[in-house]
């Protein structure tokens, strides 16, 4: 509900935080489209010139499910200072 919501409003209020990485497709894209089709926050589209994958930075949170989904390496999750810090699980666990 949270997720179906955020793309809603279009991420006008922020109410989920991102995970501190963001997506960044690479040479190794073949444009299939699954990543886009499979993105929770529709954060990615299809380059009709280039065939390949194009992630919108202000809507991609970092989630995964676009680099899970990519059956080779055309998309990858980066490190991303401007996205906040990302949890430390590991830290977290400790503390439970």
């Amino acid at each position: 509900m949270g997720m179906l919501m955020w793309n809603k409003l279009k991420g006008a209020i922020p109410f989920l935080a991102p995970s501190g990485y963001a997506a960044e497709v690479n040479d190794s894209c073949s444009g299939c489209g699954i990543c886009a089709d499979r993105c929770p926050f529709h954060a990615i589209t299809m380059d009709d010139t280039s065939g390949k994958a194009l992630v919108d930075f202000s809507t991609c949170m970092g989630c995964g499910v676009c680099e899970d989904s990519c059956s080779g390496e055309g998309i990858k999750l980066r490190r991303e200072s401007q996205k906040g810090e990302p949890l430390d699980l590991d830290l977290l666990n400790k503390m439970l």
